[in-house]
């Protein structure tokens, strides 16, 4: 039978296990060639149906903040003015209080509908940040790839 520090040992590996995907926190973005998502643009936030919590203002704030010009709302709300439209996915989860798993940001062409550019952050509970603070990560991870593809 197994010893008691085997045990010990493997119950303290399968904790390192548990903390080490606790802790992980993934960030990766990519912007196809030749992407025009500059400050000439018109950005809107398209606001999802089941987004009680105002992420879509929260994306337009940090766009405008990256010098962009940004409007949000429905998509019923959208004006011929507009370049590009912003989408996004929010995933919660809960451990002992409410938190952003995973925020997604894409890019779309609003006359082709084609992908510009995407971002996503994935935090899980012990590298938790607030949703202001997961936004402007995904948005200036976008913008730091879009400028690294510049010729």
């Amino acid at each position: 039978s197994m010893g008691t520090t085997e045990l010990r040992t493997l119950a303290r590996t399968g904790l390192l296990v548990l903390l080490g995907s606790a802790c992980k926190a993934t960030l990766d973005a990519r912007v196809i060639e030749g992407a025009d998502i500059g400050e000439n643009q018109d950005f809107f936030v398209v606001k999802r149906m089941s987004d009680a919590r105002g992420i879509d203002m929260i994306v337009r704030e940090k766009l405008r903040e990256f010098g962009r010009s940004a409007e949000s709302g429905d998509s019923s709300a959208i004006d011929s003015e507009v370049d590009i439209a912003v989408l996004y996915e929010d995933q919660w989860e809960w451990d002992m209080s409410d938190f952003l798993l995973s925020l997604k940001i894409t890019f779309r062409d609003i006359k082709t509908d084609e992908t510009l550019a995407e971002g996503r952050s994935v935090r899980y509970s012990l590298a938790r940040k607030p949703a202001t603070e997961m936004t402007h990560e995904v948005i200036a991870a976008i913008f730091a790839k879009a400028a690294e593809q510049q010729p």
